[in-house]
């Protein structure tokens, strides 16, 4: 059995707040048995310019308030035929923390595993709306909530929603997937260059009284919001991708 490695640079600051456990010990021949262990991880938000998330499964949860520090509660679940294949397949995932030069990175690395047995890493994320964001994931769902700096994505298959508040000027939002769903929310009154692409699927843009297309089909759109200050990118192979103005 491989346990549980937490990677933490020299220098990084966390406090430990809790770990809470759960297993499913139900005896039904037709379902499915799961582990989970869930970390609470707090960091002080001035000596963190930019959070970098790097997942392979799950669930990916950013919510930008007003505070002073960074946030994490951090779930390992495993998912087999047997109780006994979760609970051991729980602590072969590993959980990475290291803080360098202001980046502070997370990630989550599961096993190849075996037939059967399927691994999950799920981040929900508190921190301030000014700090520089970068998301990469292959699996699963990511939901961005008020962030107003500059943003990357990418995702293999999956859905992104990102939600984006500007506080600082000029800012990017790049969004890169392979297979799912992008919903992209934007103030109506959002100023900003942008282009939306996918090979196969559609792209929309809506609800922006301010828009100028310098291209506008079905899979590609490209143009400006109001004066164009700032960028919004969103790229695809096979997807489904939104741009929505949002009336605040």
């Amino acid at each position: 059995m491989r346990f549980l490695t937490l990677f933490i640079c020299i220098g990084l600051c966390f406090a430990f707040v809790g770990c809470d456990f759960d297993s499913d010990d139900d005896s039904n021949d037709d379902e499915r048995y799961t582990a989970e262990r869930t970390n609470h991880y707090e960091w002080n938000a001035d000596q963190v310019a930019a959070l970098a998330v790097d997942n392979m499964n799950g669930t990916i949860i950013v919510n930008c308030v007003d505070t002073d520090s960074i946030k994490a509660s951090i779930t390992r679940r495993c998912e087999a035929d047997e109780q006994s294949q979760a609970d051991e397949g729980v602590l072969e995932i590993q959980i990475g923390m290291e803080l360098t030069a202001n980046v502070l990175t997370l990630t989550g690395t599961v096993p190849d595993g075996e037939d059967g047995v399927n691994y999950e890493v799920d981040f929900t994320i508190e921190m301030p709306a000014d700090r520089l964001l970068t998301i990469d994931q292959i699996n699963g769902i990511i939901d961005v909530d008020d962030h107003g700096q500059s943003v990357t994505i990418r995702q293999t298959n999956g859905t992104v929603s990102y939600d984006h508040t500007p506080v600082a000027f000029p800012n990017s939002i790049v969004i890169n997937i392979v297979n799912g769903i992008v919903d992209l929310f934007l103030p109506d009154t959002a100023s900003r260059t942008f282009a939306l692409s996918t090979e196969v699927g559609v792209v929309s843009v809506t609800g922006f009284p301010d828009v100028t297309y310098e291209v506008n089909t079905m899979s590609y759109k490209a143009g400006t919001l109001g004066e164009g200050i700032g960028v919004a990118e969103i790229n695809a192979t096979n997807g489904t991708l939104t741009m929505h103005g949002i009336s605040n």
